[in-house]
C-alpha cells in the first residue's frame, strides 16, 4: 500500500512539474559576427535551431548554453583559434510563445599551415603518401581535414598489408599566431600475409559456400581492401545477417603471418510471407510467397508465390543458383501461370525463363536470357486485332548493366544504365517476329540537406521483321501511369484505332525529366517532378512536338517495409486551366 502511495505522489510531482514548465518554440536563431561560416550551416551544430514546419524545436536554456560550446569547439576546430563569444540575447514573446535567440561573438583570425611533414615513414615516399594526404602548405588549420588526411593514409598501409600501421598527428605555431607547424608521426609496423583461414558460425551453410566468395588465399599480403570485398561478398549472398572479417594473432604474436577469422551469424533460411497493399492501378494487391534460401546448405534458392489484383492473377515458379559450379555465373529460372486483364485485352500465359548472369565487376553485369512463352489473347477491344488470339512467344534476351546506386530501393546517389537487347520469333511462329532494343537510365544526386535529385530516361523501341501486325498486341507499348507520365491514365498513351482504343506502339520515349525528393517531416518527403514522352506508331512517326508533358508533387512516406507515395499530377499536353489532376497511390518510386 506504502508503494502505492509512493506512486501516486511520484506522478502527481512529475505532473505539477510539466504543468507549470511553458514551451516556447524557437522561432529564429541569429548570429553578429559569422564573417566566415553560413547561419544554415551554424544552425546544424545546435540543437537550439530555428522551427521548422511541422518540426517544432522548444527552447531550453541548458541546450542553449551547450550550443554555445558546441559554436566555440566548431571554430576552433576549423583553426579560429581566438574564438570568442562575446554574449547572447533571448527574446521573449508570451503571447505568442516563441523566442527569438541572437549570438553574438568575434570568430578571431584564421590559423593557416605553415608546413606539413612526415615522420617515420621508410615503405612510402614523401612523395606518394603526400598524395594522399590532401594538405599541404597554405591550407586552413582544419580538425576534419588532418583527420581525413590520416585515415587515408593509414588506408594506404592497411591495402598494402601493414594492418598494425598507425598514424598521429600534432601541430604548434609557427614563425606567426596564424601560421601552424604539422606533423604526421606515422608506426608502419610489419607487412602481415595471410594464415590460416578460419571460419566460424557456420551451422546449415556449406564451408565451400564461404570459401568461393573469399578474395584472398593463404600466404599473400593481408590487404584491408580484399578483405572487405569478401566481408561485401557474403553480405549480398543473402545467407547470413552478420558478418566479420578480421586479422588474428597465432601463437607466436612476432609473426608476420596472421589468421583470418570469418565469423558469420546465418538467417532463418525459410520464410512465409503474406502482404497486402493498395495501388491506383492493381487496386486491392495480394502476395504470398515462400522461400528457402539455402536449400541443403548450398545457397541455392527454390521459391514459390502468387499475386492476385484486378491487372494480374500469377502463380511462379522459381529456382536460383548464385554460382554454377562454383564458377561466377548465376543461373535462374521461372515457370509461370499468369493471367493478365490490360484495358484493351487479357492474356493467358504459361511461361518459362532461363537466365545466365555474371558480374563482370562490381558495377558492371551481363545477363543472357531464353524465354517461351505459350499465350492466348481473349476480350481484344480492337476489332483489327479480334481474331488474332496466338501470342507465343521464343526469345534470346541480352543485357548489360551498370549500377553505382548506394541504395537499390530508395538510392540517393548514383547512376544506373541498362541496355537490353531481344531477338523473338521461333521457327515455327507467325506471330511475335520481332527485334526488342530498349535503354534505360537513372541519374541521382544528392541535393540539400537529406534531399536528391532524381530523373529517369526509358526508350524501347520494337521492329517486326515481317510487318507492324507481327508483334501481338500485348508485346507493344503503353505508356502513362504511376510508374511513367504521371498525369496520364494508366496506358493511355498509346496509337489508336477509328475507334479511339488504343493498341499499342512499336516506339515509347518515356523521361521522368527531374523528381526533387525533400524531406519535410521525419519520413515524410515531399516530391515535385516533370515528366514528358509518348508512343508511336513506329520511329518514322515520332518527334519532339509530339512529347507529352506533366508537371505534380508527391508525398512519399519512408519505412521499413518500404515506399508508399501518393502522386498528384497535372497533364500539360494540351495544357486547360481547368485539367482534372491525376491522383495515384503506388508502392517504391517511379523510376
Amino acid at each position: 500500500m506504502r508503494s502505492l502511495i509512493r506512486f501516486c505522489l511520484l506522478v502527481f510531482a512529475f505532473g505539477i512539474l510539466f504543468a507549470a514548465r511553458e514551451d516556447f518554440k524557437i522561432r529564429s536563431v541569429t548570429f553578429e559576427g559569422n564573417m566566415t561560416c553560413k547561419a544554415r550551416t551554424l544552425h546544424r551544430v545546435m540543437i537550439s535551431r530555428p522551427s521548422q514546419f511541422l518540426i517544432p524545436v522548444h527552447y531550453r536554456p541548458e541546450l542553449l548554453e551547450s550550443d554555445l560550446e558546441a559554436l566555440a569547439t566548431y571554430y576552433r576546430q576549423r583553426g579560429f583559434l581566438a574564438f570568442e563569444h562575446l554574449d547572447h540575447e533571448v527574446q521573449v514573446d508570451s503571447s505568442r510563445k516563441r523566442v527569438d535567440i541572437q549570438i553574438r561573438f568575434n570568430e578571431g583570425p584564421r590559423t593557416y599551415l605553415e608546413s606539413v611533414g612526415l615522420v617515420g615513414n621508410a615503405v612510402f615516399s614523401d612523395s606518394l603518401l603526400g598524395r594522399s594526404l590532401k594538405l599541404k602548405a597554405g591550407d586552413p588549420l582544419d580538425a576534419d581535414a588532418i583527420r581525413q588526411s590520416s585515415l587515408r593514409m593509414l588506408r594506404s598501409y592497411a591495402d598494402s598489408g601493414y594492418l598494425d600501421a598507425s598514424v598521429d598527428h600534432a601541430w604548434r605555431l609557427g614563425s606567426a599566431d596564424t601560421l601552424a607547424l604539422l606533423d604526421f608521426n606515422i608506426q608502419e609496423g610489419p607487412q602481415i600475409r595471410v594464415g590460416d583461414i578460419r571460419l566460424e558460425g557456420l551451422d546449415k551453410t556449406g564451408a565451400n559456400v564461404v570459401r568461393r566468395e573469399l578474395t584472398f588465399e593463404e600466404g599473400e599480403i593481408a590487404r584491408y581492401s580484399k578483405l572487405m570485398q569478401t566481408q561485401r561478398a557474403l553480405y549480398l549472398t543473402g545467407l547470413f545477417e552478420t558478418v566479420f572479417v578480421e586479422p588474428r594473432f597465432g601463437a607466436d604474436r612476432d609473426s608476420t603471418l596472421r589468421a583470418i577469422a570469418i565469423e558469420v551469424q546465418e538467417i532463418r533460411a525459410g520464410s512465409f510471407d503474406v502482404a497486402v497493399g493498395y495501388g491506383s492501378v492493381e487496386r486491392l494487391r495480394i502476395k504470398s510467397s515462400f522461400l528457402q534460401s539455402n536449400l541443403g546448405g548450398t545457397a541455392r534458392k527454390i521459391g514459390v508465390n502468387g499475386r492476385l489484383s484486378s491487372l494480374y492473377r500469377v502463380l511462379e515458379a522459381s529456382f536460383t543458383d548464385p554460382r554454377v559450379r562454383d564458377s561466377q555465373w548465376r543461373f535462374d529460372a521461372n515457370l509461370k501461370r499468369e493471367f493478365q486483364f490490360q484495358p484493351t485485352y487479357g492474356v493467358s500465359t504459361y511461361g518459362l525463363r532461363m537466365a545466365l548472369r555474371r558480374n563482370l565487376s562490381r558495377r558492371w553485369s551481363a545477363t543472357v536470357a531464353l524465354k517461351n512463352e505459350a499465350s492466348r489473347l481473349f476480350d481484344v477491344k480492337v476489332d483489327s486485332l479480334a481474331e488474332l488470339t496466338s501470342a507465343d512467344i521464343q526469345s534470346l534476351q541480352g543485357r548489360m548493366t551498370y549500377d553505382s546506386r548506394n541504395n537499390l530501393f530508395n538510392p540517393t546517389d548514383g547512376i544506373f544504365a541498362e541496355i537490353n537487347h531481344e531477338i523473338a520469333g521461333g521457327p515455327l511462329q507467325k506471330s511475335n517476329r520481332f527485334n526488342r532494343s530498349r535503354l534505360r537510365l537513372g541519374w541521382y544526386q544528392p541535393a540539400g540537406e537529406r534531399g536528391t535529385l532524381a530523373s529517369g530516361f526509358d526508350i524501347e523501341i520494337l521492329h517486326g521483321r515481317t510487318d507492324r501486325l507481327a508483334v501481338s498486341i500485348n508485346e507493344r507499348l503503353y505508356a502513362g501511369g504511376p510508374n511513367s507520365i504521371r498525369g496520364y491514365a494508366y496506358r493511355s498513351i498509346s496509337p489508336r484505332d477509328a475507334a479511339g482504343t488504343a493498341y499499342g506502339g512499336l516506339l515509347r520515349i518515356t523521361w521522368n525529366v527531374l523528381e526533387w525528393r525533400v524531406p519535410i517531416y521525419r519520413t515524410l518527403y515531399l516530391a515535385p517532378f516533370v515528366d514528358t514522352g509518348n508512343v508511336w506508331r513506329s520511329s518514322y512517326e515520332a518527334g519532339i512536338r509530339h512529347l507529352k508533358w506533366s508537371a505534380g508533387s508527391g508525398l512519399h512516406i519512408r519505412s521499413s517495409l518500404g515506399i508508399a507515395r501518393v502522386d498528384v499530377a497535372y497533364p500539360l499536353s494540351p495544357f486547360t486551366a481547368w485539367a482534372e489532376p491525376r491522383v495515384t497511390f503506388s508502392l517504391g518510386y517511379a523510376f
